[in-house]
């Protein structure tokens, strides 16, 4: 009856834990143009501490990494954030930056930029305002230099 009883669950856990149905990680996305050293089994880190694993990383017109973090640790993340690659107790991370705190909470499945290099990184955080200045003050350099 014990080898009947031990069949059945295994019948039923087995299908769930291939379909990723059974607790673990929640899977979120950081689309990046380069992503120098990043690939599966990296850790994912917020804050210092590593939240995740990276599961995959897919290239195409983009390079979108694909990671499980822990459930506990999204609600600290906002959907305000970004990914960079990083260092971990001496191997490549994908380090998890926020960039406004007060924006809603980042969810399951969410996709979030990814930036290779800390003058993107200064580029995000300056935002559209330094963007757009920027671009004017080019506009009217091209203008000075007709």
């Amino acid at each position: 009856m014990t080898k009947s009883l031990l069949s059945l669950w295994c019948a039923l856990l087995v299908p769930f834990a291939l379909s990723g149905c059974l607790p673990g990680g929640v899977p979120i996305q950081v689309e990046f143009e380069e992503a120098p050293g990043v690939y599966p089994d990296n850790p994912v880190v917020f804050k210092g501490k590593k939240i995740g694993t990276v599961k995959e990383v897919k290239v195409g017109s983009s390079i979108r990494v694909h990671a499980e973090v822990d459930e506990k640790e999204l609600a600290g993340i906002s959907s305000e954030s970004y990914g960079k690659p990083g260092t971990f107790e001496g191997s490549v991370s994908l380090e998890i930056h926020v960039l406004k705190p007060s924006a809603p909470p980042l969810q399951a499945e969410a996709t979030i930029k990814g930036v290779a290099s800390d003058l993107e990184e200064l580029g995000l955080k300056a935002g559209d305002t330094a963007k757009d200045a920027l671009d004017k003050a080019t506009d009217k350099m091209k203008d000075l230099l007709k």
